[in-house]
């Protein structure tokens, strides 16, 4: 512990020693948090076997709790939001805490049932979390998920994180609206009842889409509800009518058919079919003479139930739980298939907690190296001579933030005009009606010779449905009026469907900041990222990512330019390209 705590404070942490129960062992508690090796020693060398307290200021934690199903609600967070890869600590009680960094010093508070979510809990100023190596009352201990320095917490939770909304237990009455931070909640709950009912995913899923038209301000996502439908329908229904695993060919075993009263022989092939399509979220085994010992355990089942967790840690307690394994015989016979799995090396076992197991997604797909084959960079021509900076290739995304009076639409128009004769250019216009569009287009002397080979259409939304995958897809206007931290969703949606073509995405910008609106999340797929800003009469043209350098002596990053508009279509360079005046980065 003493050795743990010592690395801990190295990376930049406070640490204090903690009880078994979490609560500390100090007079003041966390207000006695030390970052010096002198007070790590001395803390223990008085409590040898304390747990390791973390202070969270400045931090921003979000702490899965399993038992309160925070483990669904955080596959919904990851669904809607994403969630960055981070410093990631799994719990005794088999939750997790994803640790961020707080990016600007916000006083961010803790919370609980953050954002509506079940399970969901927020650490942060005048917080603490217990981290790993202790224990845990359960007999697990804290372990280390995913190793790495902690990333600055995304937007999306950081708005969350200083929303606070109400949140109430309260189902909504007959008709009554469900008010935002609530809708996940709320949808979640009543899917848990009709899965207790005994309804499938589809039967629930189609339920939850009526109901959500009743969210405010507007209704989640059809995936999101899907996604809800999908993860209760895990559980096994509470119901009145047959129990999967209380019957066999002769009758009932214990008399748990729920009707007391026993099942004749002759219906229970007709009860199987019935169960497995009603019932039970995975299909039972066709040997009906085996199902009362072994329903649920065939080593394909729990093979499907391990490797949809994604490469997560499973219990076997939840594994038995979900799949209804409740019987010696069953227990017996699920460990004689894990150890087959295991020998197969088709699942591993957690290297200090017995009872976890994980799916080991070992399947790769080679890539196939034709050193023959032309890997050139596209001849793509850019304003400013952006080309000259950074390439860009097949299957690329770009995105092009700018200000109002920026020109990022003038941008948008010259990029069409430039390649027209190079690639097959779709440009899909937001903000502007086919006589706009003509006026700004007719300032160009040359329009008459290329604007019959560009595809123009009007288009707001969905961009990724309508996506040309081998052609130059240019989009201008991607709009996001809020919840900006979703469009690193939506720039992944149009990448998705690329093929050999590109992508050039217009976005809007606010002048205070360094990147358009949706912040870092816009860079993740971009493989070039500029903005341009106007301000004080001045306009500034920014290669803020460039991930293929164009001379490998010459990082784009950061360089910029001054230039003029000419009658709202043609630019012309002030200045050439300018270094930045970056302060030394430490990685």
């Amino acid at each position: 512990m003493i050795e743990a705590a010592l690395d801990y404070i190295k990376e930049g942490f406070k640490v204090f020693p903690v009880k078994l129960d979490k609560k500390p062992l100090t007079e003041h508690g966390l207000k006695d948090a030390t970052q010096t090796q002198q007070g790590v020693k001395e803390y223990w060398t008085k409590w040898p076997d304390a747990g390791i307290g973390i202070v969270t200021d400045n931090l921003v934690v979000l702490d899965f709790d399993a038992k309160s199903g925070g483990l669904d609600s955080m596959e919904l967070i990851k669904t809607k939001f994403g969630l960055p890869d981070t410093r990631i600590h799994g719990t005794g009680g088999g939750g997790f805490h994803y640790i961020y960094l707080n990016p600007n010093g916000t006083n961010v508070r803790n919370a609980t049932g953050l954002g509506g979510y079940p399970g969901v809990d927020l650490r942060a100023n005048g917080g603490y979390i217990v981290a790993p190596p202790s224990h845990h009352p359960s007999g697990n201990d804290y372990y280390t998920h995913c190793y790495t320095t902690p990333v600055i917490a995304p937007q999306w939770l950081m708005t969350m994180a200083t929303k606070r909304p109400e949140i109430t237990n309260a189902a909504p009455v007959d008709g009554e609206s469900i008010p935002e931070g609530q809708r996940n909640a709320i949808l979640t709950k009543m899917a848990g009842a009709m899965r207790r009912q005994g309804m499938t995913a589809e039967e629930i899923e189609a339920a939850l889409l009526a109901a959500n038209k009743r969210c405010q301000p507007g209704p989640l996502s059809e995936s999101e509800i899907r996604t809800i439908a999908k993860s209760v329908s895990r559980y096994q229904p509470v119901s009145n009518g047959y129990n999967v695993n209380t019957y066999t060919r002769e009758g009932v075993i214990g008399g748990g058919n729920g009707y007391g009263s026993e099942i004749p022989a002759s219906d229970t092939e007709n009860m199987q079919r019935a169960l497995q399509n009603r019932f039970n979220p995975y299909p039972i085994m066709s040997n009906v003479s085996s199902v009362a010992s072994v329903a649920n355990v065939s080593q394909d089942i729990v093979k499907d139930y391990i490797s949809e967790s994604n490469g997560q840690w499973i219990e076997y307690r939840d594994l038995d739980s979900d799949l209804g394994i409740r019987t010696p015989e069953q227990k017996s016979y699920r460990r004689s298939v894990v150890m087959r799995l295991l020998a197969d090396k088709i699942i591993e076992k957690h290297p200090s907690i017995n009872t976890k197991i994980r799916f080991l997604n070992n399947h790769v797909e080679d890539m196939v190296l034709d050193f023959e084959k032309p890997s050139n960079y596209l001849s793509l021509k850019f304003p400013f001579g952006i080309e000259d900076k950074v390439d860009v290739y097949h299957k690329s995304l770009s995105v092009i933030a700018g200000t109002k009076e920026a020109g990022k639409t003038a941008f948008c128009l010259n990029v069409a005009k430039n390649n027209c004769d190079i690639m097959k250019v779709h440009y899909f216009n937001s903000e502007m009606g086919d006589v706009e569009l003509m006026n700004r287009l007719r300032n160009f002397e040359d329009y008459r010779e290329w604007v019959n080979k560009v595809h123009w259409v009007e288009r707001s939304n969905g961009f990724e449905d309508v996506i040309y995958p081998d052609d130059m897809n240019i989009i201008d206007f991607l709009e996001i009026n809020q919840e900006f931290y979703l469009i690193g969703g939506l720039l992944s949606a149009i990448y998705r469907k690329l093929n050999k073509g590109i992508a050039i995405i217009a976005l809007q910008k606010d002048p205070r900041t360094q990147y358009g609106r949706g912040g870092t999340f816009g860079l993740e797929k971009a493989r070039l990222y500029v903005t341009l800003n106007h301000q004080s009469g001045v306009n500034t043209a920014t290669i803020e990512a460039g991930k293929m350098w164009h001379n490998e002596m010459d990082n784009p990053r950061g360089q910029y330019v001054n230039y003029k508009i000419v009658k709202g279509c043609i630019f012309t360079n002030v200045t050439s390209w300018k270094q930045p005046q970056y302060k030394k980065e430490v990685y």
